[in-house]
Order: C-alpha cells, then sequence, then structure tokens
C-alpha cells in the first residue's frame, strides 16, 4: 500500500464466482450535481510492458468464458488475484472521477492513482435487493445509481443509441447494437448500473484522451450501409421497448446489417453507442485494450513520453482485431455443427417444434438438400413450418431460407402462405432484402413515390426499381404510409426475383411511368383526386374540426342560411368554409330536414375538395374574385376538372447547396391515352416551386381552348416545356 496515495472506496457488482473484480462504482451527491467515481485495478507494477504476463495478455487479447466460468484468463491467475479489487485490504487503484450536472452530462473528468478499499462485494443479485430494500445496506447509493443508471440508458436511446435492457423481455444489446438473451445472473437491475456506469467512464475518458492529443486506442463502430426507413424503424422498436413492447424480432430483423465494433488509433465513433469517440479502460484484467488506454493514460497523466507509438498501437490493434474475428469464427463453427447436430436429431424423432430458430433453419438446409426423396417428413415440416410462422417465429432469415433454399421442395402452397405472410408483415421484406445486399452482393433499391386520396384517407404508393445481373426488375406497393409502401414494393421486387410471381390480378406494369431521372435527386407528390372511392369518415363535421382545424390549424367555419319551405316541414341548408394562413381553401354546402343534417351534408361535401398537401394551402375559386388574388394551383387544379382530365401530378427535386437547397417541380398533366402536358417551376420551398409550375403552365394554355385531346377534339396533345408555347 502507498501511504501518499488517498483511499477512495467503492462497491463491486459481478457474478457470484466471478475472480477477476477489475471496476468499482461510488457515487455521492453534492451541490451541483453528482459525482462518480469508477476504479479499476492499477497494474503498472504487476504487469510491466514487456514482462512475461504482459506478452501473454498480448497474445491472448481478452478472457475467454464459458457461460460465467472462466475457460482462459488474460492474465495467469496469481497476477488477477493480487489486482483483484477484492474486499480483503487496499488494492492499488485507478480513480477515474466524473463530475455530472442534473442532466447528468459530464461536466468534469479526471484521473487518480488511489488505494483502493473495497465498500463491500455484491452480485447482480445483490445490487437489485439493496436498491428495492429501504434500510438495506447500500440502499441509499445503489438507489440513486439506479435512477442514475435508468436515465442514462433513456439518454442514450433518445441520442440514437442502439440501446437496451429490457428485463420483461429478457433482451438487451451489445455494443454493435446487436440483440442478445439476458442469462444466468445478468438477469438484475445490477447489471444495468454497471453497464451504463462503465459505458460513461469510457466514453468520457475517449473524449479526454481525444482533447488532450493521448495516443490510445479507440473502440470504434461503423455499420454497414442501413436505409434511412429502418434506421427511424430501430429507433421507434427502442421507444416501445422502453415501455415493454419490445418486438425482438423486429428489432434484429432491421439491426441484422450492422457491422462489428473493432480497435485502433484512429477515433471513428461507435455508432451502436452513438458516441462520437469510445474506448475501453474500465477492464484490465480481461481486456488487452484496457491495460493499452491504462498505461497510456497514466503516462499523459504524469506527463512522461507516450509508452506506444502510432504504429505500435496499430499493430497491437491488428493481432487483437484478428484473435477477436478468429474467436468469433470459432464460435460460429461450433454452433453451426451442434446446430447441425440437433436437426439430424430431429429428423429422426419428428420433434420440430422444439427445435431453436437455428436448428430449424439448418432443417430446412437439410430438406433442400434432400429434395422429396422420401427420407423427410415433408408434411410434418411444413406444419412446423406454419406454426411458427402464424406464431411470428421465423425470422426475416429463417423466411429467406425456406423461399430461396427450400421453396422448390416445400411447394408452391407453403411458398404462397410465406407471402401472404409478408404481405401482413411488410417489414420482414424491407429485413430480407438488408440481408440479400449483404451476402447475395444486391444492390439497393431505387424508389419513386407517390401519395393520392383525399385528405381523410390518404395512400402512398411506391415505385421500386432494381437491376441485378443485367436484367431490370419495377414493381410497386401501395400502403396507408409511405414506409410501408415501400416495404411491400420490396416484397413484389422479391417475388419477382426468385420467380415467385404473385397470382393473376396483381398489378404488373407501372403505375408512375418511366421515371425521368433517377430517383435519389426527386420525389413524386400528387395533388388528391378529388372526391376519389375512398370511404368518408362517419363524423364529417368532427373529421372537419378535430383533424383539419385543430391538427392543421385551419379555420373551419358553419354558416346557417334561413330555412326554406313550409314551416311544418323546413328545408335547412349550411355552408362550410375552410380558410387557411394564404385565404379561402374550400367551401361546401349541404342542405336537410335539420341543422344537424344540414351541417354533415356540407361537411361531406367540402371534404373531397381539400388538398392532401400540408406545404400549399390550396383555394378553391368560388363566385366573385379572390380578394388575396387568383391561386395557379387551384386554377389549374379547376381547369383539370372542368376540362374531365386527371388532376395534376407534380415531381419535386432538390438541387444546390445543402445550406441554403433549391426546389425544381415539374407539373404534368396526363390524358387516360397517355398524352402528356408539363411544365416547370423553381423556388427556395417546394411551395413556391409549385406555385411557379402551375403558373407556367397555365401561361402556356390557349386564352380560348380550343377542342384538343383534353377536351374531346383530335389534335393530339404534346408535352410542355419551359420556354416552349402550346
Amino acid at each position: 500500500m502507498n501511504t501518499d496515495l488517498s483511499i477512495q472506496h467503492g462497491l463491486t457488482i459481478d457474478g457470484a464466482t466471478s475472480l477477476d473484480l477489475d471496476d468499482a462504482i461510488h457515487l455521492e451527491e453534492h451541490a451541483h450535481g453528482l459525482r462518480l467515481t469508477v476504479t479499476v485495478p492499477d497494474l503498472s507494477f504487476a504487469v510491466p510492458i514487456g514482462g512475461p504476463a504482459d506478452l501473454g495478455a498480448a497474445e491472448r487479447a481478452f478472457t475467454r468464458y464459458a457461460g460465467e466460468r472462466v475457460r482462459e484468463a488474460m492474465l495467469p491467475d496469481d497476477v488477477t488475484e493480487r489486482a483483484s479489487l477484492l474486499p480483503d485490504g487496499p488494492r492499488p487503484g485507478i480513480a477515474f472521477d466524473m463530475a455530472l450536472d442534473n442532466k447528468l452530462a459530464v461536466t468534469g473528468f479526471d484521473i487518480r492513482r488511489v488505494n483502493f478499499v473495497s465498500s463491500g462485494r455484491l452480485t447482480y443479485a445483490d445490487a437489485e435487493t439493496a436498491v428495492r430494500t429501504k434500510g438495506a445496506s447500500h440502499h441509499q447509493m445503489l438507489a440513486l445509481a439506479w435512477d442514475v443508471a435508468e436515465a442514462l440508458l433513456d439518454a442514450r436511446r433518445r441520442a440514437g443509441a442502439l440501446a437496451l435492457f429490457d428485463l420483461r423481455s429478457g433482451w438487451m444489446t451489445t455494443e454493435e447494437g446487436q440483440l442478445q438473451r439476458i442469462e444466468g445472473d445478468r438477469a438484475h437491475l445490477g447489471q444495468i448500473i454497471v453497464q451504463e456506469m462503465m459505458i460513461l467512464t469510457n466514453t468520457a475518458a475517449a473524449e479526454h484522451a481525444r482533447a488532450h492529443g493521448v495516443p490510445i486506442l479507440f473502440r470504434n463502430h461503423a455499420p454497414r450501409e442501413l436505409p434511412t426507413d429502418d434506421r427511424s424503424r430501430l429507433g421507434e422498436l427502442l421507444a416501445a421497448a422502453g415501455g415493454g413492447r419490445l418486438s425482438a424480432l423486429a428489432f434484429r430483423t432491421l439491426a441484422s446489417p450492422l457491422g462489428r465494433a473493432s480497435i485502433g488509433p484512429e477515433c471513428l465513433g461507435h455508432f451502436g453507442l452513438a458516441a462520437a469517440a469510445y474506448c475501453h479502460v474500465t477492464s484490465p484484467l480481461r481486456r488487452y485494450a484496457d491495460l493499452v488506454n491504462q498505461r497510456a493514460l497514466l503516462a499523459a497523466m504524469d506527463l512522461a513520453g507516450a509508452p506506444y507509438s502510432h504504429e505500435h498501437l496499430t499493430e497491437i490493434a491488428s493481432t487483437c482485431n484478428s484473435i477477436e474475428e478468429e474467436a468469433r469464427a470459432a464460435k460460429r463453427e461450433g454452433f453451426k455443427a451442434s446446430v447441425y447436430r440437433a436437426a439430424q436429431r430431429s429428423l429422426a424423432h419428428r420433434r420440430f417444434d422444439t427445435l431453436a430458430a437455428a436448428e430449424f433453419r439448418q432443417l430446412l438446409r437439410i430438406v433442400a438438400e434432400r429434395g422429396d426423396d422420401g427420407t423427410v417428413p415433408l408434411n410434418a415440416i411444413r406444419a412446423a413450418l406454419q406454426r411458427r410462422l402464424e406464431g411470428g417465429h421465423l425470422s426475416p432469415h429463417d423466411i429467406t431460407v425456406a423461399l430461396v433454399d427450400a421453396g422448390h421442395v416445400l411447394g408452391a402452397a407453403t411458398v404462397e402462405r410465406i407471402y401472404l405472410w409478408l404481405e401482413e408483415n411488410p417489414a420482414a421484406a424491407a429485413a430480407m432484402w438488408n440481408r440479400f445486399i449483404t451476402v447475395e452482393g444486391w444492390p439497393a433499391v431505387t424508389f419513386r413515390h407517390q401519395q393520392a386520396g383525399p385528405l381523410h384517407a390518404i395512400r402512398h404508393v411506391a415505385e421500386g426499381t432494381v437491376e441485378i445481373e443485367g436484367e431490370t426488375f419495377i414493381s410497386q406497393g401501395e400502403g396507408p404510409e409511405r414506409r410501408v409502401a415501400v416495404q411491400l414494393a420490396m416484397l413484389s421486387l422479391i417475388r419477382r426475383i426468385l420467380g415467385h410471381e404473385a397470382p393473376a390480378g396483381g398489378v404488373s406494369a407501372s403505375m408512375l411511368g418511366k421515371p425521368e431521372q433517377p430517383v435519389a435527386a426527386a420525389t413524386l407528390e400528387a395533388v388528391p383526386t378529388g372526391s376519389g372511392s375512398a370511404p368518408l369518415p362517419s363524423d364529417p363535421k368532427g373529421f372537419l374540426l378535430n383533424e383539419v382545424a385543430v391538427k392543421r390549424r385551419w379555420e373551419v367555419a358553419f354558416t346557417e342560411l334561413p330555412p326554406t319551405g313550409p314551416s311544418h316541414a323546413p328545408t335547412f341548408t349550411s355552408v362550410v368554409e375552410v380558410r387557411g394562413p394564404e385565404g379561402l381553401i374550400a367551401r361546401g354546402t349541404g342542405a336537410g330536414g335539420s341543422k344537424k343534417v344540414a351541417e354533415k351534408a356540407a361537411a361531406l361535401a367540402v371534404l373531397p375538395l381539400l388538398p392532401a398537401d400540408e406545404a400549399v394551402a390550396v383555394r378553391v375559386q368560388t363566385a366573385g374574385p379572390s380578394p388575396a388574388g387568383p391561386n395557379p394551383i387551384s386554377q389549374l387544379q379547376e381547369w383539370c376538372q372542368k376540362h374531365r382530365v386527371p388532376l395534376p401530378v407534380y415531381e419535386f427535386a432538390t438541387f444546390g447547396d445543402l445550406t441554403k437547397p433549391q426546389h425544381r417541380c415539374t407539373v404534368r398533366v396526363t390524358k387516360a391515352d397517355g398524352d402528356v402536358r408539363e411544365a416547370a417551376g423553381a423556388g427556395d420551398t417546394k411551395a413556391a416551386a409549385k406555385t411557379e409550375a402551375a403558373q407556367a403552365f397555365l401561361a402556356r394554355l390557349p386564352a380560348h381552348p380550343r377542342k384538343d385531346a383534353y377536351s374531346g377534339g383530335s389534335p393530339k396533345g404534346r408535352p410542355i416545356s419551359p420556354g416552349q408555347p402550346s
């Protein structure tokens, strides 16, 4: 014991059989927030650089476990025992001090050499008991630690981290965002406390090293390409998990393309933790990177020379990353062998429902290899597949194997049942495509999007285009949300590419026409189609007052006209007007035997006239001039209605500086036989570009419309481009 050093107390929380206790926590409140101290063993003298223990640790890189039991320790047992933070006397330690404000942001960070004295050795279960039991030993500090840990986990999730530890469902995420079961004695609140305190410490140490130019090994995580919609969906699933509604299958589905974390001397950020900088310092007995970083940080604290050059750190990182990947590969091979044996046993005993997911996938591969040779009970396997499907126990990986590998053996009826399930659960189709990108090298899909229908029943149509081995595939999907439409379009593409065409009656031709430019630069939107065929709400007045007036901040006003007809059977008339920031949007009139019936009729009359595009308040021309002047978008809509042609479709493209983008809008009016007229406009906003495009279209119309293709005459319509007369 070094008597020149201060005493630092702390609690260790670990597994019941753990001997390598390499982190302890101490948390206390003060006037300006909290002070958290995480202490780890100081290995400066126990494991000198270049010594036998150091060289052995470098070769092993990390401690290997079999469940909770140590299978191969990184350091020799005698070194681990002398350095471990056991409660049998002072031990040399390194204390990481963090000052936290009321929002749990780190406002101060310091590193100290200390003499560590254990305040107690707790298991994860012990820590949970202390949190929940007033008067228990360490209750006050651990109850506070639990509150802090919960807040830290929630804050990380809200910041974009793939953070989950859900004791109710039994699932947690690794640092890479991969889902795994909470097993053994970790299924307690104590595990969350330790996890969040260590992540906070590792992040603070990485930020300190980066800010002060200390050469260390950062922990970096850069995911494979993940579609924006899937990133958003992951966030939604994590938010649902916070309320105990985790869909583990859906989460694992979307997170499957995420890559592996690795170490290196460059700071590249950590996607899974949503951290700009991250490193490992809290487990120097079990990870060589932590030991290396401890040496580097202590040298900087002592104003000594860096113990490792950039080249040396690169070499260490390469070795550690290779060893980690070899360990993963060995684990995978061992897992595959056990899975294959389980699948073979299930065939012998005809017991398929008890197989784990990976074992059932292997069973499907065996079916694919053997075919319908009479050695496999196909009907029983089909029935087991159906039960898993209906129970939601098939992952996109499972479904991919069933369709791609075993579909030809399982038969058309089983394949079609799988597709019907996917239509009801289209997020799985998007995850399947992500897997095809990762495993098969398929390209990403290019999408165009159109929305149509009246305000109260907007529908989204997505058209996906992809080229695979020189062949172009185009398919569409339609749904109540854009995301669903995109997912259904992906499902349709999978059908086509795999040769599993939908039954007769499915959509086969492009619903949006041939794109004139790459989808990355354009998104299609559509003005609603007027009355359309969508069902109207049962309470149209209530819909106007709630969905329109409140949510869109438009003014809705009903006016009662004097009743007409005989006194014993009067007819009531109601007029409803909807106004936005630019003035009158729509007006409807209704009549009936009571005021209530008249108001309902007026609401039903005005609903189909309301635009679906929230960005533009479209005015419908009424009797008399509008005091605010004519609206080109409204005028063009009226022109289409007058000439009995489909309403215009507006296509947008964004270009220019990202800090001040410009928008280009092309408006098209298409006749049933395919003839098109179009015009374009530009502006600082989509609304301005849309208005300019409508104005340009109107300017090219003849003052006195002749009988042409749009009004029933013989001359064919032709495209109108900017600068070209009609």
